[in-house]
């Protein structure tokens, strides 16, 4: 799926440490494509990651996505392991001139809900709207929540700042028990569509398996209705199964598969 413009700009400014990092193919018929390499960003693998904003529809792109790769692999700085890069199901792998270097990493399912008002409306009092004074809390609920997801890269906290409640479309709900923040979900509205985007949900180890994120799914979907938006979507990777079936158990459905790729070049 397209990235909203709020996050791209994100990419282009917050997420990189040099402008070196952002990719603009050009040709005699203007802009061909754009990518950025997202380093100041962790993940399990410490890997930056490659996303590819935009390709023209008339240009071949297994030969721009090649020549981005190998930027990458020639601009990734010292600090990180290696490279990671989504390619949408169906991608002619082989069609890149670089994709002996390519280990594939992992699967994702971009899933989404539609006929959001007949979601149950059910109270969650421990869900309240997130201030700016949770910052800290809900970063540390994030970082513990998918310290070991292989597809969860996380901004350092100073550039995760910057978008936390920063944008009129972006919701941050928590969920407290006492002074304590355990949880939280992240809504991000679309700026084209009329579909919101639950960016993440998140609930403390210690208190994973009390069915708290299942409410917060719930409660997204509900609060997603109450914003005047007609259906939800999200991304879960295939190895998290557990997540996959707590989605598909509130009517999400599968849109579409992508697969991640590695070039490791550490070890």
């Amino acid at each position: 799926m397209a990235h909203p413009k709020s996050l791209i700009e994100r990419f282009l400014t917050e997420f990189i440490s040099s402008e070196d990092l952002i990719f603009d193919s050009l040709d005699e018929n203007g802009r061909a494509g754009v990518a950025v390499l997202l380093d100041k960003v962790n993940n399990p693998a410490n890997d930056a990651c490659l996303e590819i904003i935009g390709l023209r529809s008339d240009v071949n792109q297994a030969e721009l996505i090649s020549n981005f790769i190998s930027l990458s692999l020639a601009r990734t700085p010292t600090a990180k392991n290696g490279v990671q890069l989504a390619l949408p199901q169906g991608f002619p792998l082989d069609s890149l001139s670089n994709s002996q270097q390519l280990d594939h990493y992992y699967d994702v399912y971009n899933m989404e809900r539609s006929e959001l008002a007949s979601v149950k409306e059910e109270t969650f009092p421990q869900v309240v709207a997130a201030q700016s004074s949770d910052s800290q809390s809900i970063y540390q609920v994030l970082c513990r929540s998918f310290e070991k997801n292989p597809d969860t890269s996380i901004p350092d906290f100073k550039s995760w700042t910057r978008g936390f409640l920063g944008s009129p479309r972006s919701h941050f709900f928590a969920w407290r028990e006492g002074n304590q923040i355990i949880g939280f979900t992240n809504l991000i509205q679309d700026e084209d569509t009329n579909a919101v985007e639950i960016r993440t949900i998140g609930v403390l180890p210690d208190f994973q398996g009390r069915g708290i994120g299942h409410k917060l799914l719930k409660f997204s979907l509900r609060k997603s209705h109450e914003l005047g938006c007609t259906r939800c979507h999200l991304s879960v990777a295939l190895t998290n199964q557990k997540a996959l079936k707590l989605y598909q158990s509130v009517g999400f459905k599968v849109v579409e598969k992508s697969s991640c790729y590695r070039v490791a070049l550490r070890k």
